[in-house]
C-alpha cells in the first residue's frame, strides 16, 4: 500500500510557515475543534470559541483555517490520514506473518475506533451534517472512497480469485458493517456483556463479508 509522502499535509498545508511552532499551533487548533465537535456538535463549533480555548486571536485561527468549513475539512483529513497511517503500519509489519493476520489486525483497529467515544461522535456528526450540507457530503464521499480502496487492497491480498466488481462490493459491505456497529455502540442501549458479543459478532461477520466462509480465522 502506498505510504503518504508527508505525515500530515492537512496540518502543514494550512500554515504559511513550515516551522515547528506553526505546525504545533495548527495541530492544537484541530485538537480543540475536535473536542468541540464532540461536545457541542457542528452548530457549536465556533471559530471564536476555538480561538478562545486555544488562547489566541480569531485572526490567528483564520491564518491557518480561513473558515469554519475549512477547519472541519482539515480536521477530517487529519483523522483520515491518521487512520491510514495506522493501517499502513499493520500492513507493513508482519502482524503474525500472514495476510489474514494483517487483515484481522486492521479490522481490530477499526473496531476499536468504532467503540471510541470521540472518534465515533465525530463520524456521527459528520454523517448527520452530510444530509444538509454539500461540503460535508463531499468529505464523506472522499472518506468512503479512501476506506473502500484500502479494504479492497486488503481483501485482494486474501483472495486473488475475485473480480474487481466483487472486490468493490465486499469492501463496501465491510465498510457498511463497521458504520452500523459505530451507531450501535453509541446508542447506549447495550450492557457491557452485550457490547462484547456485538463486537465479536461483527468481527466474524466482517471476515465472512470479506472472503466468505471458506477461510479459517483466528477470531
Amino acid at each position: 500500500m502506498k505510504q503518504e509522502k508527508e505525515a500530515n499535509p492537512a496540518l502543514h498545508s494550512k500554515a504559511s510557515e513550515t516551522t515547528d511552532k506553526g505546525y504545533r499551533r495548527a495541530r492544537e487548533i484541530l485538537l480543540v475543534a475536535r473536542s468541540l465537535l464532540v461536545s457541542e456538535g457542528y452548530a457549536g463549533l465556533s471559530m471564536r470559541t476555538v480561538a478562545s480555548r486555544v488562547g489566541v486571536s480569531l485572526s490567528n485561527v483564520q491564518h491557518y483555517y480561513p473558515s469554519k468549513d475549512a477547519l472541519l475539512e482539515a480536521l477530517l483529513i487529519a483523522m483520515r490520514e491518521e487512520y491510514q497511517r495506522r493501517i499502513d503500519g499493520f500492513v507493513a509489519g508482519d502482524a503474525g506473518g500472514s495476510k489474514l493476520a494483517q487483515f484481522e489486525a486492521v479490522i481490530d483497529y477499526l473496531l476499536d475506533e468504532a467503540a471510541n467515544v470521540e472518534s465515533s461522535a465525530v463520524l456521527r456528526e459528520l454523517w448527520a451534517l452530510a444530509r444538509r450540507h454539500e461540503f460535508a457530503a463531499e468529505i464523506v464521499d472522499k472518506m468512503a472512497v479512501a476506506a473502500r480502496r484500502t479494504l479492497r487492497h486488503l481483501i485482494q491480498g486474501l483472495s486473488v480469485a475475485m473480480t474487481p466488481a466483487e472486490l468493490e462490493m465486499r469492501a463496501a459491505m465491510v465498510l457498511a458493517q463497521l458504520h452500523g456497529l459505530t451507531l450501535m455502540l453509541a446508542s447506549g442501549k447495550y450492557t457491557a456483556r452485550e457490547l462484547k458479543a456485538l463486537r465479536l459478532g461483527a468481527r466474524q461477520a466482517v471476515l465472512r463479508l470479506a472472503v466468505g466462509a471458506s477461510v479459517e480465522s483466528s477470531f
